[in-house]
């Protein structure tokens, strides 16, 4: 990995965005950044080096705040309990408030993060575009172009 790539990968480790990260390592802005941003992250010695930086963060973050994979889906399995009426709402100190409050979507967003962490939701693969020859597709820009709402100044 040479030097800009390095500065990339540190500056994203920061930021998440890989084309502002890309701005500030190479310079460029705009599409150039979005694009060449993306891929530098695809790069193979850049994607291993976050990689590595994610891992050591994970591990500070267990054995400092212990936040564990079983931590958090114990953490989602309480929250889908409590969000579905199964358990009556306490207050801090354990006394019940003869309250009960359904939460459908937290109880739906909890379900479905620990089925996905199952894998009971696999990706559906990718379908790639159809082969559309070039002198079509040059056709449609122009089509799409023409319909394009066109914006004035002001």
């Amino acid at each position: 990995m040479n030097a800009r790539q390095q500065h990339f990968a540190e500056v994203y480790l920061i930021c998440r965005n890989a084309a502002r990260a890309y701005e500030i390592a190479y310079g460029r802005t705009g599409r150039t950044a979005e694009v060449n941003g993306s891929k530098l992250l695809r790069h193979t010695e850049v994607a291993a080096f976050l990689a590595e930086k994610r891992a050591k963060v994970e591990k500070k973050l267990e054995e400092t705040h212990e936040i564990t994979q079983a931590w958090i889906l114990g953490k989602l399995r309480e929250n889908a309990l409590r969000a579905m009426q199964i358990e009556p709402v306490t207050l801090p100190d354990g006394t019940l408030t003869g309250k009960y409050k359904y939460a459908g979507a937290v109880a739906n967003r909890a379900l479905e993060l620990m089925a996905k962490h199952k894998g009971m939701f696999p990706r559906p693969p990718e379908v790639p575009p159809p082969d559309v020859p070039e002198d079509e597709t040059k056709r449609l820009e122009v089509v799409f172009e023409d319909e394009a709402p066109h914006r004035t100044a002001g």
